[in-house]
């Protein structure tokens, strides 16, 4: 009776984002073309070739016959269409699968699944995360059912909450149909830490007509995530490679956002939060209410030579809106060398206007503007937020993007 033997190979994986590559063949698989005849040390399979199962005897001897659609076939498969960001990711590995007769080679079964999974959202305030798993039959010609198992796991400080899909069994699966279920991981980071975690998936083939249930172990990779336990009080991840964006809406916050956008589209000095001039979060101690940052918005509202000084004439006080924000690395420059701005809405054109009370150029690298004292505490309240939702470490680098 043969051993079934598997030869997966890097091109057998296809991702919306670099993946990394499977593991090597090992010796003894089996290639395409040379039966059950064992490769030599280190030699993969060909292209195309991923599980190739050998069976003993004469077996059936007839033309290979399409084999029977499942009953849930779908006339489009699962797939990774969308780009990951800081908090989704989707995966997809296509691996072929051979059965052969073991006396003459003949080609028994041929057919290729594809596994995807996907978190659509992670929560950034949980140590948990969902991964939904699709596996489909993308094409199969031959003889026998095929069958399936699926067993992630993941690496550095995670353990797996709900760890297997399908009950942890061979599941059979027919052409074209897909199957779907789902696995939890959970990170075990401790207070002030941080892990990087890589989901790890292995995928097995069989058949009903193979001889042997010895099935070699197909494995490909998710992305890297970061886990900590170092902003706010929860555990939580990001997918990393993805900056953190801290959004301010105009509608809710007027002329706090009108501000840092005026900054971004007028001043080149220095970093206004665009992708090309990030801002970087500050320490602990630049924290919204922190010391540091108390000192920075001082040195750019209120120090000599030229403090802030109230203009407006409304319910609500004026205030002076430092950006760069105090609470990021950038900020904190003397008011005097900061261009000053007065944002406000032109009720009869419906169009915010922006008054420039002090603007030496492009070449300036911070504003300083008067900004409704209501507005200017709603939209720091809201970058507070965004660094506890977007997970911002200390010293991170995050933009700023103003929504309508």
């Amino acid at each position: 009776m043969a051993i079934a033997t598997l030869a997966l190979t890097a091109a057998t994986l296809t991702t919306t984002t670099t993946a990394s590559a499977a593991a090597p063949a090992k010796a003894g698989a089996a290639v395409a073309g040379k039966g059950c005849v064992p490769t030599a040390p280190g030699e993969v399979g060909k292209e195309g070739v991923g599980v190739v199962d050998c069976v003993a005897g004469d077996g059936p001897r007839h033309a290979v016959p399409p084999v029977a659609a499942g009953p849930k076939a779908r006339a489009s498969a699962p797939s990774c269409t969308e780009e990951d960001t800081r908090h989704s990711y989707c995966r997809e590995a296509n691996v072929p699968y051979t059965l052969t007769r073991k006396t003459d080679g003949k080609v028994l079964l041929v057919a290729k699944l594809r596994f995807v999974t996907r978190a659509a959202a992670i929560d950034p305030k949980a140590q948990t995360w969902q991964e939904t798993i699709s596996a489909t039959v993308m094409k199969a010609e031959g003889e026998g059912t095929i069958l399936f198992a699926f067993g992630p796991s993941c690496s550095g400080q995670c353990t797996m909450y709900k760890a297997k899909a399908w009950g942890g069994k061979y599941v059979p699966i027919g052409a074209g149909e897909t199957k779907e279920d789902f696995v939890v991981y959970k990170t075990t980071v401790g207070k002030g830490g941080q892990s990087v975690v890589i989901p790890t998936y292995h995928g097995d083939l069989t058949s009903t007509e193979a001889d042997t249930r010895v099935i070699p172990l197909g494995t490909w990779y998710g992305p890297e995530l970061r886990c900590d336990k170092a902003v706010g009080r929860a555990a939580g991840c990001i997918v990393m490679g993805h900056m953190a964006d801290v959004k301010i809406s105009i509608a809710q916050y007027g002329a706090a956002a009108i501000t840092y956008q005026w900054a971004q589209d007028n001043l080149e000095g220095g970093n206004t939060g665009t992708k090309v001039a990030p801002l970087q979060r500050g320490s602990d101690e630049e924290d919204e209410d922190g010391p540091t940052t108390t000192q920075k918005r001082y040195q750019s509202c209120y120090a000599a030579p030229n403090p802030f000084k109230p203009i407006l004439v409304t319910a609500e006080p004026d205030s002076c809106d430092e950006f760069p924000f105090a609470a990021s690395s950038q900020g904190g420059t003397n008011g005097n060398l900061c261009a000053e701005i007065h944002p406000w809405f032109n009720s009869a054109t419906f169009q915010w206007e922006v008054d420039k009370l002090r603007y030496l150029g492009r070449a300036q690298k911070c504003v300083r503007s008067h900004v409704p004292k209501d507005q200017n505490e709603a939209a720091g309240g809201e970058y507070g937020r965004a660094v506890q939702s977007e997970r911002i470490l200390d010293h991170e680098w995050f933009t700023v993007t103003v929504t309508p």
